[in-house]
């Protein structure tokens, strides 16, 4: 095999990994990651912060979604604080400033997210909520079945991608911070 072919093989190789993505002892690239639900993220202090993704429900009226992207940290002084960021989307043009989250648990009312922007889409209208939670609460709530809540006067349950997400974010990301928080 002359020195050229080998050159033109790797970098077929090359290209055709960088753009497909390749798994090498079940760590996929960056490149195939960009979708993942689930990212973890080690902190200076040596603790893990983790990204939940897309964790998408559905109500009965079909021109309404809503999901939550999570990010919870291992470290002690965060151990029980979530950041949890909720878009709501909808046709309706609203002023809304506030949302109440109500999760079907015991003693939790009603979860206040405070309003981040409203951004109009094609489509519809993508309300971004902000809100800081109980990491215990709300894995209280996610591991209950279906995770199923209250917002703006409709039930909603878990979406078949949303429950994909749900389940990994509890095999994967809260035994680790129950084990890392002492719960």
């Amino acid at each position: 095999m002359s020195k050229n072919s080998l050159i033109l093989i790797v970098t077929t190789l090359t290209i055709i990994i960088s753009l497909t993505g390749c798994r090498l002892n079940g760590m996929s690239s960056s490149s195939s990651n960009t979708m993942a639900t689930v990212n973890s993220f080690l902190r200076s202090d040596g603790s893990t912060m983790y990204f939940i993704q897309n964790l998408e429900w559905k109500s009965t009226t079909k021109s309404e979604a809503f999901t939550i992207d999570i990010t919870i940290h291992t470290s002690k002084d965060r151990c029980d604080s979530s950041l949890c960021q909720f878009s709501w989307f909808s046709k309706s043009d609203t002023s809304i400033q506030t949302i109440n989250l109500m999760p079907e648990i015991e003693n939790i009312n009603f979860w206040t997210g405070k309003l981040m922007y409203k951004k109009y889409n094609r489509r519809d209208i993508e309300y971004r909520f902000e809100m800081n939670l109980s990491t215990d609460e709300l894995y209280s709530w996610l591991k209950q079945d279906g995770a199923k809540c209250q917002v703006m006067n409709q039930s909603w349950t878990l979406t078949k991608s949303g429950a994909k997400a749900n389940t990994l974010a509890l095999q994967r990301v809260f035994p680790n911070w129950s084990l890392a928080c002492d719960t």
